[in-house]
């Protein structure tokens, strides 16, 4: 017996849209055009339209709901919301409950959710470690390989490492009375490099 198969083709499919156009008055000022929370804008009302359209699909191709990633005691939630303009469709936002029991919140672009994961995970790792404490920047560092992120590096174990050398270095620096304390760090951070971990199967 015969059994049958699913056909996927994909097409693009039109959807019709309320939204509400509108000019100030006065030579050559642009048009505005809305729907709901969506608002863009473009020199006729077609161009309008249009950067409205492409939002709209830029949100709805990236959309999922809310993550939380929690560590330490620090509980994070990250989403995506539409962004400003045309240029920059999609806006990731990330807010993140301490255990001392403020709020911190940013706003961030990424290429995606991968990226703006790594940058929630980095924003509580940082928050959370105590730089001169190994066994901390150890965890920590774990904490951002168990997202598998392979993209910038500024949102890795290898940069949490870095910053810590140059945290270390700064102490020094300032405990030894350096004027210029950035710059002194910056030049002996490699003198404060926290050892790494002996591998479990040693």
């Amino acid at each position: 017996m015969a059994v049958d198969e699913w056909t996927t083709k994909p097409r693009p499919v039109r959807l019709s849209v309320a939204a509400t156009a509108t000019r100030e008055p006065g030579r050559g000022r642009d048009w505005t055009v809305e729907a709901g929370y969506w608002r863009s804008q473009g020199t006729t009302e077609k161009a309008a339209s249009n950067a409205l359209a492409n939002a709209l699909e830029a949100f709805i191709g990236a959309y999922q709901p809310p993550v939380v990633i929690t560590f330490r005691g620090y509980v994070g939630l990250l989403w995506v919301q539409p962004g400003s303009d045309a240029s920059n469709p999609l806006e990731w936002r990330e807010q993140v409950a301490h255990p001392e029991g403020y709020m911190s919140h940013c706003g961030f672009e990424a290429a995606g959710w991968d990226e703006a994961e790594a940058h929630t995970r980095y924003t509580i790792a940082q928050s959370s470690t105590d730089w001169h404490d190994d066994d901390s920047v150890h965890q920590a560092a774990a904490f951002l390989t168990t997202h598998k992120w392979t993209g910038r590096s500024e949102y890795g174990a290898e940069d949490l490492y870095r910053r810590a050398a140059w945290q270390r270095a700064a102490k020094a620096a300032m405990d030894a009375g350096h004027d210029d304390l950035h710059t002194w760090a910056t030049a002996n951070a490699k003198n404060y490099t926290v050892p790494r971990p002996e591998p479990a199967n040693a």
